[in-house]
Order: structure tokens, then sequence, then C-alpha cells
């Protein structure tokens, strides 16, 4: 479905593991827990935690903002990069196409859940993906 090499390693048989890609993380902040994500979405969802992690820490997003943002994705199989609507500019792509780099826009990448915990209240604050139904309720 996502285009991964498969094998005999991945082949399914009895007492086997498939390929997963699932990745829940616990980002640390002064040693208490500070943002929790998930995304479902296959080989699709390391890079969707990475990029919401990305826009929470280094560009001080909220964690609704970090969830909504368009998000971009590479694998080594197949060799294409595939953005949202609006995850790069015009001027990314055709530079990017005009370097050799084969381009996919898609509607989703992943679709990820997020809980922020507020350092200074201690409030929750929940990041609910608006590419599927759901919604985050905070206390």
């Amino acid at each position: 479905m996502f285009s991964l090499p498969g094998g005999v390693r991945n082949e399914i048989e009895p007492r086997k593991r498939m390929l997963s890609s699932m990745a829940p993380t616990i980002v640390m902040k002064d040693n208490r827990p500070f943002l929790v994500v998930g995304a479902r979405g296959g080989s699709r969802i390391p890079t969707s935690l990475a990029q919401i992690i990305a826009n929470v820490i280094d560009f001080g997003m909220t964690v609704q903002e970090a969830v909504d943002a368009p998000r971009v994705h590479h694998q080594w199989i197949p060799d294409t990069l595939i953005y949202e609507k609006r995850g790069l500019s015009p001027d990314a792509v055709r530079d990017l196409g005009s370097m050799g780099y084969v381009l996919q826009e898609v509607d989703v990448t992943a679709r990820a859940q997020a809980l922020l915990i507020d350092p200074r209240g201690g409030w929750f604050l929940g990041g609910a993906d608006p590419r599927e139904q759901g919604f985050a309720v905070g206390y």
C-alpha cells in the first residue's frame, strides 16, 4: 500500500512479525513528558511525527497548528517526494523538479494526533488532525 519493498523477511508466516512503521513518541522536557504524538499512515508515520515535533519545538507552533500544517514525505523506494497541498511552494516544486526530483502532490500523508502538556500550568492541550474526523479535548 505504501510501496515499501517486501521480501522473504516480511512474508506472512507463523511466529513472524510484519514490517511496521509504528512510532508512538513521547518527547521529554526537564525530565517530564512534554509532547505525545502518534499517527497512522504506514511508512509516512515517522516523517509526519518528526515534522509535528519540529513545528512545536523549533517553530513555536501550538500543538494544533503543528498537526494542521501541510507535510512532505520521502522514502528510499519509491524515489518520490510526496507533498500535501501547500506543503511546498510552487517555486520549490519547480526547482526540485528541475534538479531531477520526482514529485507527487497528495491529499494526505499520515493522520496524526498529539497532546502537549503545558509546563506552566499542567494543562493538556490536544491537536486533532483535520485530515480525518475527530477532535481534541484538553483539560
